[in-house]
């Protein structure tokens, strides 16, 4: 993988230098504005006062680090925030941990153990595959299904009955739009063949929420997936981050009840390192306020956004990947060769969307991750799809 992102390196497409950021979802580069349509801050509230004042009141009360392992001390402020995740999810035992990418490195080996199965979808995340190749070195065999094919996944199931510890591995929303997991119908599988699923949904939770409808496609409260499919907590491992739709830098695993070993005792993250900053721990509590009292309404105008969006891309002919209406919106330009000419135009027009190409697309699906924001203008969709029209245009 590290080819590819050298590749895009060398030709000025990673790294852009960013001089300052502002609160209406754009940034200067080199003296040039551009509009950003690669942060995944899909709430919009990381300008929010209240986030700052309640950062600023944890820091002043705890100062600016915890400095035990939580094995050895224990902060009630981290108790209570799990706590408070869990009522929101649906889970009695939830663990913090600093980012998705640390959960799953220290906890799918430790989840796993010794002797397991890991069966992990194709498009599964790649730092969701490093804990699997992590676990596997405990003798744990991996291998890939489809998401979309059931029954191949079921077969593999059924043909490695005799394997006591199977774990299946996906994303809840795939974070190019392609799909959103059939959560249910995994529980089904795993009750059915004594397994466990491990969802990773970094972009599911603040945005999908419980009892979708016609009027309310996303559901309501912003609880993820799971409540999305009117799944359970059942055999299920769940984790996300306060790092996407909240805005903020929290991450965290819920764990099934069925579940008796105990991960903060063998997980090294918990044994060895220091647990997340107060500062943090605040942030993620205003975040969940904000969340409870106008959420609902914020993703009401995020839909909106999204729809007149997608519409356009739509009048264009241009595919795209936006399942449900999801804010991670997978812009396809095909062949990697046209990345380089149609990131010169979104540039030249202040437009900055995150590059995809191979290997986290199809070799023939390169394109541009279009994550749009509550804070994103309606004048700056018009504008990206403008320079889009501009992209497919034979006369540039």
């Amino acid at each position: 993988m590290s080819r590819y992102f050298q590749e895009m390196t060398t030709n000025n497409l990673y790294g852009i230098d960013v001089e300052r950021y502002c609160n209406d979802r754009t940034f200067s580069s080199s003296g040039k504005i551009f509009s950003d349509f690669c942060s995944t801050n899909y709430l919009g509230i990381d300008y929010r006062e209240e986030l700052f004042t309640a950062s600023a009141d944890f820091l002043r009360q705890w100062g600016s680090l915890t400095q035990w392992a939580r094995l050895e001390a224990d902060c009630n402020i981290f108790k209570q925030l799990e706590s408070m995740i869990g009522e929101m999810l649906g889970y009695s035992k939830v663990l913090l941990s600093h980012t998705i990418s640390n959960s799953c490195t220290s906890n799918i080996p430790t989840i796993v153990g010794r002797n397991a199965l890991m069966i992990c979808d194709t498009y599964l995340h790649p730092v969701v595959k490093t804990g699997c190749k992590l676990a596997s070195l405990k003798n744990s065999q991996i291998v890939k299904f489809d998401v979309d094919n059931l029954n191949h996944l079921e077969s593999i199931l059924k043909e490695n009955e005799s394997i006591e510890r199977k774990f299946i591995f996906v994303d809840g929303v795939h974070s190019l739009g392609r799909y959103i997991a059939p959560i249910t119908e995994l529980q089904y599988l795993c009750q059915k063949y004594n397994s466990w699923l491990f969802v990773d949904d970094a972009h599911g939770f603040g945005i999908l929420g419980e009892n979708p409808s016609s009027s309310n496609p996303w559901g309501l409260g912003g609880g993820g997936v799971i409540k999305f499919a009117g799944g359970n907590s059942h055999r299920t491992f769940y984790t996300s981050s306060f790092g996407k739709a909240f805005c903020t830098h929290t991450a965290f695993t819920a764990i099934p009840d069925e579940y008796e070993n105990n991960i903060s005792i063998d997980a090294d993250h918990y044994v060895y390192s220091a647990p997340i900053s107060p500062s943090l721990v605040g942030m993620v509590h205003a975040a969940l306020k904000i969340n409870a009292q106008t959420g609902d309404a914020i993703r009401q105008d995020l839909h909106a956004k999204i729809r007149h969006f997608v519409e356009g891309l739509a009048q264009l002919n241009i595919p795209y990947y936006s399942v449900n209406n999801h804010p991670a919106i997978h812009v396809i330009c095909g062949k990697i060769e046209n990345v380089y000419r149609w990131n010169t135009i979104l540039l030249g027009h202040g437009v900055f969307a995150g590059i995809r190409v191979f290997p986290l697309t199809p070799k023939n699906e390169s394109g541009f991750r279009f994550a749009i924001t509550a804070t994103n203008t309606y004048e700056q969709l018009d504008n990206a799809l403008k320079a889009l029209s501009l992209c497919c245009s034979e006369q540039f």
